[in-house]
């Protein structure tokens, strides 16, 4: 269910997008818009009031140049394209998508080490369960030995720490999910500290007593990567929808290290970092890095289904311990703790003719 609803959430948002893109007032005479009423006559600030000038200018730029080359070059689109770099807004694009590349091979990579670990565990699980019977019987047989004649003996009792317990892979998989949330929180940590606090206080201390500008030339202050902080964002969401079925504490977790490292990372942005050089209309982003949340939410999924599909799950731990995959208590429910009625309905909603009529019709 938290899978379902996060999947429309994300998909309302992106509609919502497209809804505000598309027509309207909005849209309607921008070239006037944009001269009238662009200015922000509230600023009070220098380097606010010059960031602003530069997002006038380069949606200027951008209105102005792509009328012009699609009035009077449309033929020369294709030589433009292997002569000028990209647009800043492509590029960036180009960047976030070889980054996304990259981080969700990490993701994966990780995951099939989970896997390996896994199956070494359930391995380990099948001998502690045989293990365990040839315990139980040299047990009963020495407790018997030790009663003599007609004697009565206490009832046969043994501690529960004493009984020989399994690996409960379930638990292993929530540890690393929660040890990689911790460990990512204190890279960012270490990260702004050493990487922006350090670099800001030498420009700063040291720009006095140095042979060139070191605030303007190198190594200057460091930028504040918007873009790159958004999705380092959704990958420690896919990394949550991934890991809170086997703990269901991370999103607290993850709700604590949000809080905390907003205020951490604005501290950062006031105290050590400056505006990004390039200027561009973001607005135009929001339906991509929506796209990768909804990619990275369906593959952070898969692993989880085919875990709960696929996987017996442990023995002697768990809420699904006794049972041979995990999906069985979705059918155990329906049965014993549902009315007949409905669960005779959600038999029927679940019928394969049903659903793929559905998913045509979708």
């Amino acid at each position: 269910m938290c899978i379902g609803y996060s999947f429309l959430v994300v998909l309302k948002a992106m509609t919502k997008n497209i809804g505000d893109d598309g027509g309207g007032d909005d849209n309607t005479f921008t070239f006037s818009w944009k001269v009238f009423t662009s200015w922000d006559y509230l600023i009070g600030n220098p380097e606010t009031a010059d960031n602003k000038f530069n997002s006038i200018t380069m949606n200027f730029k951008m209105n102005m140049v792509m009328s012009l080359l699609g009035m009077f070059c449309p033929t020369l689109f294709d030589l433009f394209a292997e002569l000028e770099d990209y647009h800043p807004l492509i590029a960036l694009k180009w960047l976030l998508g070889r980054i996304f590349a990259l981080l969700l091979g990490n993701l994966y990579v990780f995951i099939l080490a989970l896997m390996d670990e896994i199956n070494n565990k359930i391995e380990e699980e099948k001998l502690v369960k045989a293990n365990i019977t040839l315990w139980e019987a040299n047990m009963i047989k020495a407790y018997n030995a030790s009663l003599t004649g007609n004697t009565t003996g206490p009832p046969f009792f043994v501690h529960p720490a004493d009984v020989p317990r399994g690996p409960c892979w379930e638990t292993m998989v929530g540890q690393e999910f929660v040890r990689l949330t911790v460990s990512d929180v204190l890279t960012t940590y270490v990260t702004i500290l050493i990487g922006d606090f350090l670099r800001a206080c030498f420009v700063r201390f040291c720009n006095y007593c140095w042979c060139w500008d070191l605030e303007y030339g190198y190594p200057s202050y460091t930028e504040f990567d918007i873009s790159g902080n958004v999705l380092a964002l959704i990958f420690n969401q896919g990394m949550i929808w991934m890991g809170s079925f086997f703990a269901p504490s991370l999103p607290g977790i993850n709700i604590l290290r949000l809080h905390t490292s907003m205020y951490f990372q604005c501290w950062a942005v006031m105290c050590c970092n400056v505006p990004e050089a390039r200027v561009f209309k973001a607005s135009r982003s929001n339906n991509f890095y929506l796209g990768m949340l909804l990619l990275i939410l369906f593959l952070s999924t898969m692993p989880v289904l085919y875990m709960i599909v696929s996987l017996p799950p442990s023995f002697d731990c768990g809420p699904f311990s006794g049972k041979n995959r995990m999906f069985e208590v979705i059918g155990e429910t329906l049965e014993n703790d549902f009315p007949s009625w409905m669960a005779k309905i959600l038999r029927q909603l679940s019928n394969p003719g049903l659903v793929i009529a559905v998913v045509l019709v979708m």
